[in-house]
Order: structure tokens, then sequence, then C-alpha cells
């Protein structure tokens, strides 16, 4: 492999990041794992504890820096730490009302790892998420309906 492809490989990497799911982002990571470039990965994911770490610094101490945890939400999504992404999401929501992309973003997660036992909880999710902007979203309805 050329320095191109690797380098078209990484930015379609980082782009679908971006999109999926904790649940997707944990079969790319397992799936990259067979991959030759180790070395490269265990840079990155060194690289991403660095910053979750300085983020959870910054956040013990300063729990109101909206930026910093919507950084933290977005790292600890594309590394795929679930549990420590729905702490965040959790406390976060506490302080502030979320964006409404946040909102989806979070219900759309959950209801990608859920079984059909977990419905009421998605639901309960959405009307939290509905409940901070009292505007009735076209594209929110439309998320919690399908």
């Amino acid at each position: 492999m050329d320095d191109t492809e690797i380098l078209s490989s990484s930015e379609q990497k980082m782009e679908d990041a971006s999109t999926e799911s904790p649940a997707d982002a944990i079969a790319v990571t397992h799936s990259s794992d067979d991959s030759g470039d180790s070395d490269s990965d265990s840079e990155d994911e060194a690289e991403s504890n660095h910053q979750i770490e300085t983020l959870e610094s910054e956040l013990s101490a300063n729990p109101y820096n909206y930026d910093a945890y919507v950084q933290y939400i977005k790292l600890l999504r594309k590394t795929a730490n679930l549990e420590k992404l729905r702490q965040a999401r959790k406390a976060m929501s506490a302080i502030f009302p979320l964006s409404p992309s946040l909102w989806l973003e979070w219900a759309k997660d959950e209801a990608s790892l859920a079984s059909s036992d977990n419905v009421p909880e998605i639901v309960k999710l959405y009307e939290r998420g509905l409940s901070d902007y009292q505007v009735c979203s076209l594209v929110y309805w439309k998320q919690l309906l399908e």
C-alpha cells in the first residue's frame, strides 16, 4: 500500500468515525486491529487517552465548561468508551440544556445499542430532548418514531 492509499484510508476512517454509532466504532476498532498499522493505532489510542485525561481534569476543575463537555463527549464517542460516554452525557445534561444535535446523537447511539426491552428508556431519552427545547422538531419526532 503506497502513501496515497494509506492517507485515503485514514481520511475515510476519520469521516466514518464522525458519523458512526458507538457500536460501529467498536467494530471498526476491532477490525482495524488486524491491519499492519498497530503502531499507528497504539499512538492514536495513547493520544486519545491523553486528551480524555486532559478533558477530565478540565471538567473536574470547571464543570461548567460547555465546550470541554462537547469535546469530551465527541472523543469518548470516537473511542467507543460507552460507560464514560453515558456518564458524561448525563452529567452535561444535568448542568446544561443539550443542543438538539447532541440529544439526537445520544438517542441514536442508545437506540443502536438497545434491545426491545429498552424501548421505554429510549423514548424517555427522546422526551427529555424534546423538553429541553419545547419546539416540535420534525426531524426529532421522525427519529423517535423510527
